[in-house]
């Protein structure tokens, strides 16, 4: 029973180490742009509503509360679709970590007429970013976490998508009191 229960905590590792290297290369062909993007209109509310609820267990095992101000009444943007969840993702997911012992995850949207952008912000309590790293957060191969945990590519990756959308991304943080991200997208063109 012994040898039985040591033989299912090393395919436990063997699972989680596959995923991690599954990550880690998804991470570096979306970093290496060879992944083709499929523009369509995109609902931005919706990529956010799928991502909360892929993240929901996680927040309530974390005891993270989400609180959702999503504006009804976006314009569509133009864009593809995986790479866009896959940014909203990884911040929600940076966020996440940024909370090991609970905190509150704010997801908001909005649509400012006068520049014609649709703005996301992603608001956490957590630990904050050091001032001296936010110029760098969205450089390849920057992290702070430990060789083991990361490659350091979340971010850059989200930055590369976003700028390949006309996009932009902007960060404000405070150590001890959270961090917002803000992705900002041109509303999508007529002519899809």
């Amino acid at each position: 029973a012994e040898e039985l229960e040591e033989f299912r905590r090393y395919l436990e590792l063997i699972a989680h180490e596959s995923s991690r290297c599954g990550q880690i290369v998804s991470n570096l062909l979306s970093f290496s742009r060879q992944q083709e993007m499929e523009r369509r209109p995109i609902e931005i509310n919706d990529i956010i509503r799928s991502v909360i609820l892929l993240c929901q267990h996680r927040m309530q095992l974390q005891n993270i509360v989400i609180d959702e101000k999503l504006d009804p009444d976006l314009p569509e943007i133009s864009g593809d679709y995986n790479q866009i969840q896959q940014c909203i993702m990884n911040v929600i997911f940076n966020a996440m970590e940024a909370m090991p012992d609970g905190g509150k995850l704010t997801v908001s949207t909005s649509f400012k007429r006068k520049n014609r952008m649709l703005h996301i912000n992603i608001t956490d309590t957590g630990c904050g970013i050091p001032e001296e790293n936010l110029s760098i957060i969205f450089e390849p191969f920057f992290s702070t976490k430990e060789v083991s945990q990361g490659v350091g590519l979340g971010l850059s990756v989200v930055y590369g998508i976003i700028r390949e959308h006309q996009g932009n991304i902007y960060v404000k943080s405070e150590v001890g009191k959270g961090s917002t991200f803000t992705i900002r997208f041109p509303e999508g063109q007529k002519d899809f």
